[in-house]
């Protein structure tokens, strides 16, 4: 078990200090009872903040549409694509960690406010996101922790008799397999140097201009076609 403050930091609701003064307004809940500083608990608990539940993922999964082109008919069209932005490696109590956080929510159009990520762009107008990806194909390496250890091992660090680095696997620890496009870096040239920037279209315009995917076919079979297609200059990914 650890401390809440602890979980949710490492949550990326804020620092522990910061996650210190949450629990102590009486915003955070862990199994329906309201959380006292210095409490413990699992990740698997109940963990509420504000009545919401504390993802401990740490990861933002963004829903967009990149503009391809389908063939000589159908032209350029708008196709959905998820894109996710991974803060499992930042370190809250790193003020340089944080600081590269910030940054990077600000330029996806979002901001931290006393715990939580708030988006900062306007309702009913589409955006352009100009970012590098990096494409995930496969298992990902992933810590080994408190998380991993079953309830007995945990039982047995907890009474002395094992510590963690006695549960510790000797080769590397992979989770699920995962296809996804992570974002590794902004393209901040022309009208991106601010981040996101209104593309100047209508949300009509957008809807009109997105593509249809039948029965039949998939994003991953349109995207296989488009990329086997002759370039075009005309090329953007938004998100609106």
């Amino acid at each position: 078990m650890e401390r809440i403050q602890k979980i949710m930091a490492e949550a990326g609701i804020g620092s522990r200090r910061e996650c210190e003064k949450i629990i102590e307004s009486g915003r955070v809940s862990v199994n329906g009872k309201t959380a006292k500083l210095g409490d413990k608990a699992e990740t698997s608990y109940n963990i509420l903040l504000d009545g919401k539940p504390i993802v401990t993922e740490k990861k933002i999964y963004i829903n967009g549409y990149t503009r391809e082109y389908i063939d000589k008919d159908t032209g350029n069209k708008f196709l959905p694509q998820q894109c996710v932005f991974d803060a499992s490696k930042i370190d809250f109590n790193n003020e340089h960690h944080v600081q590269v956080l910030d940054y990077k929510l600000k330029n996806l159009g979002f901001v931290r406010e006393q715990g939580k990520i708030k988006c900062t762009l306007k309702k009913n107008t589409v955006y352009t996101l100009r970012m590098i990806f990096t494409y995930v194909n496969g298992a990902e390496e992933v810590a080994f922790d408190e998380s991993s250890l079953t309830p007995n091992q945990k039982e047995a660090i907890a009474l002395g008799l094992k510590t963690i680095d006695d549960f510790r696997p000797r080769g590397s620890i992979y989770g699920n397999r995962i296809t996804q496009y992570k974002i590794s870096d902004f393209d901040l040239r022309d009208d991106a140097a601010d981040g996101a920037y209104d593309c100047g279209i209508t949300v009509s315009e957008f809807d009109d201009d997105k593509f249809t995917i039948v029965k039949e076919e998939t994003v991953e079979t349109v995207l296989e076609a488009a990329m086997n297609a002759p370039e075009t200059e005309d090329d953007e990914d938004l998100f609106a």
